[in-house]
């Protein structure tokens, strides 16, 4: 849903996450009122519930754009309001541009996700995002490309992206990297289920300290790095394609891979799943069984002060309220 002035976009909820509007993780827990979604084959609608049928409620959008909503306070005859958006530069729509995130808590509150740089550096030195960002070299679909996780996001403007709930997390990345025209994906609900998918540019994107979504972002070879590269090569049964060409074959293939899954088992996603340094040098001097590795942790921890399809898929559409403040 958003929030318009003429055919301006001002500011926007969010995809549906399976619990709330995704980008207004900051709504508080509270016994007065819920929000219920429905999503059929023929509709697709919200509507608050009052929770308490001795109070009311009600939301308001003013004419300067501030959507708030109220509860009256019989005792003192008055409205309070609980919530109101947008709250800060953040919440305004496309604050940082295409392949921007905005974060409020930083001093310069634009940066780029991963792999791309500010589309004009000069204007965002002076703290104008507003021009996005653009990649920071040409990407070569299939020829090393993958996705990099950006934690705690707002998820982008969905007018050009895909679900499919059928499809997990797993299988979403197949479909993304399969398809060269998908910059990005996650799961369509905070449960893990589903798959959304977008293909083209991705805009309006903050950055929560809490709350948000995992986004996987398209990157190329480069910005995966040589771990990146490693578990690729794991994962598809090709480790000694990581021995450098210059060695020849004059080495021992079976060590070789023993010092390459005992690396990756030191650097996967969940420390707990992490060898202790004395069970990493045992398993390097003796013949013993090794775990399989799991995935390493491929999350991107971005300088806020560095300038810089399947056919069974389909289009989420639905029918807007124009709310006009008065």
């Amino acid at each position: 849903m958003f929030i318009k002035k003429g055919s301006q976009k001002i500011w926007r909820t969010g995809p549906w996450n399976g619990r709330e509007w995704n980008g207004i993780p900051r709504t508080p827990a509270n016994t007065v009122y819920t929000n219920s979604f429905v999503n059929g084959p023929d509709e697709i609608y919200t509507i608050p519930t009052s929770l308490n049928t001795s109070l009311f409620f009600r939301l308001v959008l003013d004419e300067s754009g501030v959507a708030r909503r109220s509860i009256w306070l019989e005792d003192a005859q008055e409205w309070k309001v609980v919530w109101f958006i947008p709250e800060d530069n953040c919440d305004n729509y496309g604050k940082c541009g295409v392949f921007g995130s905005c974060n409020s808590n930083n001093a310069q509150i634009c940066s780029c996700l991963p792999g791309y740089e500010p589309k004009s550096p000069t204007d965002w030195y002076l703290k104008d995002g507003s021009q996005g960002c653009v990649r920071k070299r040409e990407l070569f679909c299939g020829k090393g490309d993958g996705f990099l996780k950006s934690p705690n996001m707002k998820l982008p403007d969905t007018s050009n992206a895909r679900v499919d709930m059928s499809l997990g997390i797993k299988d979403c990345e197949i479909e993304c990297r399969n398809n060269c025209s998908c910059t990005g994906y996650t799961s369509a609900y905070v449960n893990g289920s589903g798959c959304m998918a977008w293909f083209g540019d991705l805009t309006d994107m903050r950055e929560f300290t809490n709350g948000g979504q995992d986004l996987f972002v398209r990157v190329d070879a480069i910005e995966l790095g040589g771990l990146f590269q490693a578990w690729e090569l794991w994962r598809d049964g090709r480790p000694l394609e990581l021995v450098d060409s210059a060695i020849g074959t004059s080495f021992p293939e079976q060590e070789v891979v023993k010092f390459i899954q005992v690396g990756i088992l030191c650097v996967q996603e969940k420390a707990i799943d992490r060898p202790t340094m004395s069970s990493a040098l045992f398993m390097l001097s003796n013949e013993t069984t090794i775990p399989n590795p799991g995935q390493p942790a491929f999350i991107l921890t971005r300088n806020p002060n560095h300038p810089n399809s399947s056919s069974s898929t389909s289009v989420n559409e639905m029918s807007t309220t124009i709310v006009e403040g008065r």
